[in-house]
């Protein structure tokens, strides 16, 4: 499953549609890998990490990457537009 393609399609000026900067690029990273996921037991990739790999998760956390609610999650272009970050 190729999700980024969701957020950022391919062909498309990633300034135009809002991707401008370091805390644009872990706003699309972060709403990714919080995706719940059927072969991760309904987990999500940063939940998996936070249970597997407790010291790599704090450096995602430390990065900027954060988890988003499930109800939250944007997987479209609009994720970036208007955002100020």
């Amino acid at each position: 499953m190729n999700v980024i393609t969701y957020i950022l399609p391919k062909q498309t000026d990633l300034t135009s549609i809002g991707l401008i900067n370091q805390n644009s690029l872990n706003l699309v990273i972060s709403h990714i890998n919080s995706v719940h996921v059927e072969k991760f037991d309904g987990k999500s990739p940063l939940e998996v990490a936070s249970f597997m790999c407790p010291d790599i998760y704090e450096k995602l956390i430390a990065y900027g990457i954060k988890e988003i609610e499930k109800d939250r999650i944007v997987l479209k272009p609009y994720l970036l537009k208007n955002r100020q970050l």
